[in-house]
């Protein structure tokens, strides 16, 4: 079985409702001349979400495949070790700071610095 295609109809398992692409519409006078980008800006969007959606998908299972060797390795050294017994390492968050606020004051140092802080050695 090889990986669920998520294109067109990726939101379609989210909310259980079929997705219909293209334009049903029949009014086109009153369309905003801002609808053709922006819902080329969207289809883009939404294809790219799907290919990270595969991708994480892929990365899953190769990240499973390696758990499983792993746990062959342990039971080849020590049939009788209890597999159960090892908790899954979950990332822990910074206790001093909510998640996002060092990059956004990092962003706000570099906004509000007087002089261009990246031109200082001469690169850029």
């Amino acid at each position: 079985m090889g990986p669920r295609y998520y294109g067109a109809n990726a939101t379609r398992i989210l909310n259980g409702l079929p997705h219909v692409s293209g334009n049903t519409e029949t009014d086109h006078a009153t369309r905003s001349p801002f609808h053709r980008p922006a819902m080329q800006t969207l289809e883009r969007l939404h294809s790219e979400l799907g290919g990270q959606i595969l991708e994480n998908k892929t990365e899953a299972l190769r990240l499973a495949e390696s758990m499983r060797h792993v746990e062959a390795v342990i039971k080849m050294l020590d049939p009788t070790y209890n597999l159960r017994r090892i908790a899954v390492k979950r990332r822990q968050p910074i206790p001093w700071f909510k998640r996002g606020t060092v990059y956004r004051r990092a962003v706000d140092v570099l906004r509000t610095a007087e002089l261009n802080l990246l031109r200082i050695d001469g690169h850029l």
